[in-house]
């Protein structure tokens, strides 16, 4: 009869000594590569707030969360020629409540200029995480960026404010999330956007919004759409076709030279549920746009 070579005791302990080593390293590797800090590079941020933002990215997909990652000291001179300028170095270097912060400000009104300007200022770094849930985007944060093309907003973003993407001239395409409710003033005025479908959530939009968006095409409402004000397409010179989804008769106000349609010259056909139809085509201003609204 043939023998059985068994494996000795003493073998297999050193085999599963070397079997736990290797699931204990594999397991340490993979727990250092998802807790790796991520830097939220560009991104000047304020409580639940996006002040300001000097990244290089072409396509933005604007963080929903963030966490502080420490702090940095941003150092140097600087000569203010008149007080606006002073102004907008406080907006983008100084965080709300931060060391300096009110000194600054009151300094802003009472110094006199030309001002030359040494600092020292302290500044959280920003990292990915779920400390702070952002809400807003402030006014001008994103205003003059000619680098940026595409945005994406996450569904936490409940306001947008005044000018928030002004002038992003090379800004084509918007991608909106639900939980958007408010639009400011001139918040896309003279971008580049070609297409707008806004999200269900949203409920008001306000002045000359997209003003003088001469790429725009097309615009899609969502059904929760309260009010639209005056101007807020206003110079959209290739607009040709707007989806009034909402289920309100949109209020809307105006003036002799600015309403919201004013000066689009393409317009060929706006689209409005049957049961306001009428009121669309008998209510100023709209009604100044009678022949292009087809029921839906």
């Amino acid at each position: 009869m043939k023998k059985v070579q068994v494996m000795s005791w003493g073998v297999l302990f050193i085999v599963a000594i070397a079997l736990c080593l290797f699931l204990i390293g594999f397991t340490q590797s993979v727990d250092l590569h998802k807790d790796k800090i991520l830097p939220l590079d560009g991104y000047i941020l304020s409580a639940g707030t996006i002040v300001g933002y000097e990244g290089d990215d072409k396509v933005l997909e604007i963080p929903a969360s963030y966490s502080y990652g420490g702090t940095k000291q941003k150092v140097g001179q600087i000569t203010f020629n008149y007080e606006w300028e002073a102004f907008e170095f406080f907006e983008e270097n100084y965080a709300i409540g931060a060391e300096g912060y009110y000194d600054f400000y009151e300094e802003i009104y009472t110094h006199e200029y030309p001002w030359d300007y040494t600092y020292n200022i302290t500044q959280y770094i920003y990292v990915q995480g779920d400390d702070f849930k952002i809400t807003n985007i402030a006014e001008s944060a994103f205003r003059n960026n000619r680098k940026i093309e595409k945005v994406i907003l996450p569904r936490a973003i409940e306001k947008i404010g005044n000018f928030a993407f002004e002038n992003c001239s090379n800004l084509k395409e918007v991608e909106f999330k639900e939980g958007l409710k408010v639009l400011g003033d001139s918040v896309f005025r003279w971008s580049g956007v070609e297409k707008i479908n806004f999200p269900q959530s949203l409920e008001t939009i306000y002045p000359y919004c997209f003003n003088g968006c001469s790429s725009l095409t097309e615009v899609t409402v969502g059904e929760n759409v309260k009010e639209i004000m005056m101007g807020c397409f206003n110079g959209c010179d290739n607009l040709e076709y707007v989806y009034l989804n909402s289920q309100y008769a949109i209020d809307t106000f105006y003036t002799d030279y600015y309403q919201v349609f004013s000066r689009c010259p393409k317009l060929k056909a706006i689209y409005v549920p049957e049961k306001h139809l009428n009121y669309y085509q008998t209510t100023m201003p709209w009604s100044m746009w009678s022949e292009l609204y087809i029921a839906i």
